[in-house]
């Protein structure tokens, strides 16, 4: 792939993106995620990210450096480079940036195959440095939650969500380099060459950076910019559906390709600067609580409307195909999706997995937090739904009429709703201990044993128990369909496997189950 590649749109509105694959032999471009092939190649590959560039901008692949038509590119994506850049090669990087180009930057922990000491390099003529360290939270020693703070949203983070970052590295500033996002409460291990990818000792001993730290940060080179993320796992085929991933390229590459403007250079950060000053100013001068609280809240309602004017400039709307996104509900309860932490394969109430394997049958599955995000999605899945309230039922009913298709997942320990089954036309729930599954016809999953499940009533079966009560249905409901998985405990992460993990023929089947209701459609 060349420049023969390019996304051919005919709308010379649209972003016009280069990623550069010449130097990197990872996060590679060319493995598929699907649900044949498995291994580190179809997991820590960027083909999502890859997908969504072309959905919304004129993307093109390099397989050689020269095959980059500076010319004709809005932004630069240097991603993991495992060879390093020629002083030339450099150099017309830096020619293309300070004529008003964007230059996407992404690294990762420890030096990881020498990337860090490469992207250094290049990044010589910045005040941003990777540092020789990974970052860990420092409560639970896992991933972070990279929030925007409090009056400190930077233009390259407006439309993004908190994100769960994996383990980065963190990032060493000097001026004009400005923090993009800063990690809170965590701590950076300082790296070990010995030791595997080259971490530390996971514990944080004196001397460590610890507290806040820089994640991702920009700065302003002549007429462009340039944004540096230091971690690349989040932008992985097996993450990148994470809440606040996508969003952060689309909006990077939005704020990258308007270069060194007012919405996006450090004159904001002065400017933030000045209105502080001034109201230490004004409430000093007016001592009163009340001249102190109208201050405040007239800066609180400029900053509100700078942001979403700046969101409204930086609309990533585009970057978004909802016809192919299947919703994961986000209800705050005990069945955990990829939003506040890491999930391990020992977690019995994680649905990590089955929310990521979604994308092997070219699904996009997102997190969605109210069942308005769900309209104009090709499925929603409720993970025991055990208490929806009547409004909410009435949306789902609604929905599914409109056209969506509706995944309810059942366990012995999370039924669904009542009054969600009631408005379905589905009988009611009665768990079931220890029952081999039968099959209708060629159903997947048939002859297995489980030790426990749901059955319901008013569905056509797909599986059975032993006295043919229906484990897994489905029916038309509208111009939707609705399918019942109470078999729902296979699909935690402790039965299910983890989501780099080849599956076995019992997984296999039971993801079959769940494919089936998603591979029709656009």
């Amino acid at each position: 792939m060349g420049q023969s590649d390019i996304h051919t749109s005919g709308d010379r509105q649209l972003p016009r993106v280069a990623v550069d694959e010449s130097h990197s032999e990872w996060s590679w471009l060319d493995a598929p995620y699907d649900e044949d092939q498995y291994g580190s190649k179809t997991t820590y590959n960027y083909v999502a990210l890859l997908e969504m560039l072309r959905a919304a901008t004129t993307a093109s692949v390099a397989q050689e450096f020269s095959d980059i038509a500076f010319g004709e590119v809005d932004v630069l994506v240097v991603k993991m480079p495992t060879r390093r850049y020629s002083s030339d090669e450099r150099e017309e990087i830096w020619r293309f940036v300070n004529g008003g180009g964007g230059l996407l930057v992404i690294g990762d922990h420890t030096n990881v195959f020498g990337t860090s000491r490469h992207i250094n390099e290049l990044l010589e003529p910045t005040g941003i440095q990777l540092e020789f360290d990974g970052v860990n939270d420092s409560f639970f020693h896992q991933r972070q939650v990279l929030s925007n703070g409090f009056g400190s949203t930077h233009a390259a983070t407006i439309n993004v969500p908190p994100t769960l970052m994996a383990t980065s590295c963190t990032l060493a500033l000097s001026p004009p380099a400005v923090p993009v996002r800063i990690g809170q409460s965590v701590y950076a291990d300082r790296g070990e060459y010995s030791n595997f990818s080259f971490f530390g000792d996971h514990t944080w001993t004196l001397g460590e950076p610890a507290g806040r730290v820089v994640q991702v940060a920009s700065e302003a080179v002549g007429r462009g910019q340039v944004l540096v993320f230091s971690d690349s796992t989040i932008f992985s085929t097996f993450t990148f559906a994470f809440p606040g991933v996508w969003e952060s390229i689309a909006n990077g590459v939005v704020f990258l390709r308007s270069g060194n403007s007012l919405l996006t250079s450090w004159t904001q950060q002065l400017f933030r600067w000045l209105c502080l000053f001034g109201l230490v100013l004004l409430v000093a001068r007016h001592s009163t609580p009340t001249w102190s609280i109208v201050t405040l809240a007239v800066l609180i309602g400029w900053q509100g409307v700078a942001n979403d004017l700046r969101a409204r400039a930086f609309n990533i709307d585009s970057f978004s195909d909802s016809r192919r996104d299947v919703g994961f509900l986000y209800r705050g309860n005990e069945f955990l999706l990829p939003l506040e932490h890491e999930t391990h394969s020992w977690d019995t109430t994680s649905y990590h997995s089955m929310f990521t394997r979604v994308g092997r049958v070219g699904r996009i599955p997102r997190v969605i937090r109210s069942l308005d995000e769900a309209k104009g999605m090709r499925a929603l899945v409720l993970i025991s739904a055990t208490q929806i309230s009547e409004r909410e039922v009435a949306e789902v009913v609604e929905l599914v009429k409109s056209g969506l298709d509706l995944v309810l997942v059942a366990r012995a320990d999370g039924l669904v709703d009542e009054k969600l089954l009631e408005a379905l036309g589905i009988g009611a729930q009665t768990p079931i201990n220890k029952v081999v599954l039968r099959g209708e016809g060629s159903a997947p999953a048939a002859g297995l044993y489980v030790d426990s499940c749901v059955s319901v009533t008013g569905l056509d079966p797909i599986l059975t128990g032993a006295s043919r009560e229906t484990v897994v249905g489905a029916k038309e409901f509208g111009e939707g369909s609705v399918l019942y998985l109470g078999v729902g405990r296979e699909y935690a992460v402790d039965r299910f496997g983890t989501v780099k993990s080849a599956p076995t023929q019992r997984q296999r089947q039971f993801a079959e189950l769940m494919y089936q209701a998603l591979r029709d459609g656009p």
